[in-house]
């Protein structure tokens, strides 16, 4: 039992480091672009915040890939990932708020109005 407990310990700081470090002031993270022609490309925003996790936080990638495998991988488990990681970001930083402005983006494209 305290192997488990060291091991959760351990893989508890070591997301808490990964999520630090895309999270830092001298880490220029995805997610915290702002550019409209960028957020406009969605599939290029999932393929760049998937490099950016392979880079920086692969141990968070694992467990988010394990966590979505099922007997058929879905085509969009990248762009699920991705979101995910735009959460998670958003609750260290909250300037890391892609997914916001990417839903922003597409609420306003089709003329919804601020409630």
């Amino acid at each position: 039992m305290v192997a488990k407990a060291a091991i959760i310990r351990v893989l508890g700081q070591v997301l808490q480091s990964e999520i630090a470090t895309v999270s830092s002031d001298d880490f220029d993270s995805i997610t915290r672009k702002k550019s409209k022609n960028y957020l406009l490309n969605f599939e290029g925003i999932v393929h760049d915040i998937m490099d950016e996790m392979k880079d920086k936080t692969p141990t968070l990638l694992a467990i988010l890939r394990a966590c979505l495998k099922t007997k058929k991988m879905k085509s969009n488990a990248s762009g699920v990932v991705a979101v995910i990681f735009s959460i998670i970001c958003k609750f260290r930083r909250p300037s890391a708020c892609l997914i916001q402005r990417i839903i922003s983006l597409l609420l306003y494209s089709g003329h919804e109005v601020k409630w």
